[in-house]
């Protein structure tokens, strides 16, 4: 009786500690995609500012807008 126990006690602990590394794994992978994700938006949200920057400071330089309306837009985008 007590060879068998061992031998289940070995078997449960195999099985526990392949989880254990399964779940390790997907946590990094699920880390790497959080990164990318987190970095690809802020990426996106500068290059619309800069954009709407560039393209009123455009606007402002022909005379076809003010500095005041270019203000007021970039404080939108910010929100």
């Amino acid at each position: 009786m007590l060879i068998k126990t061992y031998f289940m006690h070995r078997n449960a602990t195999g099985k526990i500690r392949k989880a254990y590394t399964d779940k390790i794994k997907i946590g990094k992978k699920l880390g790497i995609w959080e990164g990318l994700t987190s970095f690809s938006g802020i990426l996106v949200q500068n290059v619309m500012f800069m954009v709407a920057l560039g393209v009123g400071a455009f606007l402002v330089l022909k005379g076809e807008t003010t500095v005041g309306s270019l203000i007021a837009i970039v404080q939108l985008l910010i929100i």
